[in-house]
């Protein structure tokens, strides 16, 4: 979906965006168009699980 909105094709997702695993991605829909409000966002997880490679 973030590919869509950003234009990205989505083979290249993860050399062009750096969204660790389990992180959340927010897009709120506005009569402008999409708006991104938060990208891989990781504070919903603990610090030991914030912190590790790859998440």
């Amino acid at each position: 979906m973030l590919c869509g909105l950003l234009g990205i094709d989505v083979g290249r997702f993860r050399d062009l965006i750096a969204a660790p695993v389990a992180s959340v991605s927010i897009v709120e829909y506005t009569s402008r168009g999409p708006l991104l409000l938060a990208l891989a966002e990781r504070s919903h997880l603990s610090p030991e699980l914030r912190h590790l490679p790859g998440t």
